[in-house]
């Protein structure tokens, strides 16, 4: 006999959007998009399809499913809750996430199972070292301490492929200004696991380095690297503070005296601010290009000379 069961592996999903879906779109872009529907796929998974997030690592899964800060998951939570997408009872009196559309849409599924549809949670307070407990799916098993330990067990089962993954990649993608390699880049950035702290930084570090490219004011600027490249090498750690071209170190630079007169010459070499034509030199840093400039400089005043 197959056990019975009382999750989802799959869920429609219209390609007509509706009006939750635009509204999310249009305050939280690609993000409130797809953290709608990994919540989805997190209530498909879980048992009863009712999510607790009073229970701190409930709040910090969801936190990793959809590579969120809880402030930011709140306040899309309070958004759905708005709209009706969720039951706004359950979730701003017992932070409890549950949405009837979402199980209605479930009709024809467990029409052709023998498990009983899950229905709208009931909550009760057990008194129990303060916690709260929400007991949701079939009310003939709640009553059955083994089975409660069950439902437990599998509100906190973690789903797998979390859409989180591409939606953060996407963002990533659409700030990256080349886009070469898209599949390979994917494939690195699931390898990466970046957490949301990291996705900011990495997409601060594009915007710092396109401004650095812009404002090069002639100095060598480096092509950018394929996205993979960019990735493998976690350039979002390069220093820009020099000039020569994006490398993690600033490039070289020299201490020269430099005279009217047109001569030059390294501190290392004569620690001395007095030249031969009876001036006093000015002591200057240069890098190699400043260097060539200085004896092209040079070459000119001895040919007028």
């Amino acid at each position: 006999m197959r056990p019975l069961k009382n999750t989802v592996d799959y869920f429609p999903h219209d390609t007509t959007q509706r009006r939750t879906i635009f509204i999310l779109k249009n305050k939280f872009g690609l993000i409130g998009y797809g953290f709608w529907y990994s919540i989805l796929e997190i209530l498909g998974q879980t048992h009863g399809h009712a999510y607790d997030c009073t229970r701190q690592e409930h709040r910090d899964y969801i936190e990793a499913y959809t590579m969120l800060e809880w402030s930011e998951c709140k306040k899309i939570l309070d958004k759905l809750a708005e709209l009706d997408a969720i039951d706004r009872a359950l979730w701003e009196e017992n932070n409890i996430i549950w949405s009837d559309n979402f199980v209605l849409r479930l009709n024809e599924l467990y029409r052709k199972r023998r498990e009983q549809q899950p229905v709208k949670p009931d909550i009760r307070v057990v008194i129990d070292a303060g916690n709260s407990e929400c007991l949701a799916g079939n009310p003939a098993k709640e009553s059955k301490g083994k089975e409660r330990r069950e439902e437990k067990k599998e509100l906190s089962s973690p789903p797998e492929k979390p859409a989180a993954m591409l939606v953060s990649f996407e963002t990533f993608w659409k700030a990256y200004p080349i886009k070469s390699g898209k599949k390979k880049a994917f494939e690195k950035w699931k390898k990466l696991k970046p957490t949301p702290k990291l996705l900011q930084t990495i997409l601060a570090a594009i915007d710092a380095q396109l401004k650095w490219r812009r404002n090069a004011h002639g100095q060598f600027r480096p092509e950018w690297p394929h996205p993979t490249t960019w990735l493998n090498g976690e350039r979002w750690n390069d220093n820009l503070s020099g000039g020569g071209g994006g490398d993690r170190a600033s490039p070289e630079r020299f201490d020269v005296y430099v005279c009217s007169c047109g001569q030059f010459w390294s501190k290392k070499r004569l620690n001395s601010s007095s030249c031969e034509c009876g001036l006093t030199a000015v002591l200057k840093a240069y890098d190699r290009a400043g260097i060539e400039e200085l004896k092209k400089q040079k070459a000119a005043l001895c040919t007028t000379g």
